[in-house]
């Protein structure tokens, strides 16, 4: 049997949706999928990410269960920058300017990153392993294609930057490890 789910966290018997047909994908989402067999090791967590480039410029600044605040409570934004997106230049030329390089996708379960107590973008100046969290990372070509999908740690990268009285934007860092996966990335990112 394999199971899925579409908001991050890991799929399993008792977490997610029963594979039963095809999967009809018509807004951005993150797709996780696994397979189960009874008396059998369950297969790896195999994530997709489907961006609808409409969607993801008009994403709002706040959303529902999502944290309204960050570290050192900062107003959260989620929403891409409206001066950019309405600019009379910039604006129309926006989503084939994104086109035109790759997109990394980072996923995790939501609480990973945003329960108020544990996530760690809300927590962004926390570091250590504590504060390390099971994921996946996806580069997406300008194409569509997938230049590599795999299960890898992630943690808040830098150190003042951490901090969202200097900047409440923050820097991710993709860790591979046994572990999680592969214990190395193998990717020619500048030919």
């Amino acid at each position: 049997q394999i199971f899925w789910t579409t908001n991050g966290s890991v799929p399993s018997p008792a977490n997610g949706r029963l594979y039963t047909g095809p999967i009809l994908v018509s807004n951005t989402v993150c797709l996780r999928a696994a397979a189960f067999k009874s008396n059998f090791i369950a297969s790896d967590v195999d994530t997709q990410t489907y961006l609808f480039l409409s969607q993801v410029l008009r994403q709002p600044a706040t959303m529902a269960a999502y944290a309204a605040t960050w570290q050192a409570n900062y107003p959260a934004d989620y929403g891409m920058d409206s001066n950019v997106v309405n600019h009379p230049v910039y604006g129309p030329s926006l989503t084939n300017d994104l086109r035109s390089i790759p997109s990394l996708s980072i996923v995790t379960d939501h609480n990973s990153l945003w329960n108020t107590s544990t996530g760690i973008y809300v927590n962004s100046t926390m570091s250590g392993q504590a504060w390390e969290r099971p994921g996946s990372a996806e580069l997406i070509n300008q194409d569509g294609s997938s230049a590599f999908a795999l299960r890898c740690a992630i943690r808040m990268q830098g150190n003042a930057s951490r901090d969202n009285v200097r900047t409440p934007k923050h820097s991710l860092r993709l860790l591979f490890k046994s572990e999680y996966g592969p214990s190395k990335l193998s990717y020619n990112w500048f030919p």
